[in-house]
C-alpha cells in the first residue's frame, strides 16, 4: 500500500470531496500552519500519522505546494488521497 504522502492530491481551488484550505497566504509563517492543515486534513479522512516519517514528508509537500499560491493560481488550495 502507498504511504499516504503517496496518495495526497493537491490543486488550486476548490474540488468536491476535498479538504479545502481558504487562504494560504499564512503559509510562509513556516512548517507549524502545515502540521495544523495537515492534521485538520488526517482527521477528516480519518487518517493518523502523525509523527510518522511519512507525517512529516506530506506536511512538507503540502508546505511546498503552497509556498507557490499567487495572484495567478489563487489562495485556495484541495487536498484529497487516492484510494
Amino acid at each position: 500500500m502507498k504511504e499516504v504522502s503517496e496518495r495526497m492530491n493537491l490543486k488550486f481551488g476548490e474540488v468536491a470531496g476535498a479538504y479545502v484550505i481558504y487562504s494560504v497566504r499564512n503559509i510562509n509563517e513556516g512548517m507549524r500552519v502545515s502540521f495544523y492543515n495537515l492534521t485538520q486534513i488526517y482527521s477528516k479522512f480519518n487518517l493518523y500519522e502523525e509523527g510518522s516519517t511519512d507525517y512529516r514528508k506530506a506536511a512538507q509537500i503540502l508546505h511546498d505546494f503552497c509556498l507557490t499560491a499567487n495572484e495567478d493560481t489563487g489562495y485556495t488550495v484541495s487536498v484529497w488521497f487516492d484510494k
